[in-house]
């Protein structure tokens, strides 16, 4: 049997990708729930039609919206931009240290850019890879739109054997 690596291979994770759970809703109106778009223009003209440019964002304006993110892995990491909102975030059941939340520029995973316009990250590390994890995310004050744009976790590695 294969003994597990103490790191683990990085899993990027669009913001509309199905292992997010959103709450109370996954698409609908920012005043109830998240709401579905992308970054970057809208009115980009591909030559049949107009088709959305930018990658998959969710964002809300809905006090107790969550993002829940349960894994197997080391560690994960989320891209947002707060606005002038205010959030919480727990890793299994525990208040993540404010000092995981850094702007998003430190971040290797989330690298703001003209499509992109991300302002901080979350990041936690160090997790027990052969255990289940559950992140959490609640934004807790939304006076403007509060924007997601995914992030990745790290999966479990196995060395050949």
């Amino acid at each position: 049997m294969a003994a597990s690596n103490s790191t683990g291979l990085p899993l990027t994770l669009s913001a509309a990708s199905p292992l997010w759970r959103y709450g109370p809703i996954r698409d609908g109106p920012l005043d109830k729930g998240w709401n579905a778009g992308y970054s970057g223009n809208l009115d980009v003209d591909n030559g049949r039609g107009v088709s959305p440019v930018g990658i998959p964002i969710r964002r809300t304006q809905h006090v107790g919206s969550t993002i829940e993110l349960p894994f197997t892995g080391h560690g994960a990491t989320l891209c947002f931009s707060p606005g002038s909102g205010a959030f919480k975030i727990t890793v299994d059941g525990l208040e993540a240290n404010a000092s995981q939340v850094t702007p998003a520029a430190d971040s290797s995973v989330c690298v703001p850019n003209e499509a992109a316009p991300i302002e901080r990250a979350f990041s936690v590390s160090g997790l027990d890879g052969t255990k289940s994890h559950l992140v959490q995310f609640e934004v807790t004050s939304a006076p403007n739109a509060f924007v997601f744009y995914g992030g990745n976790y790290e999966m479990p590695a196995e060395d050949a054997g």
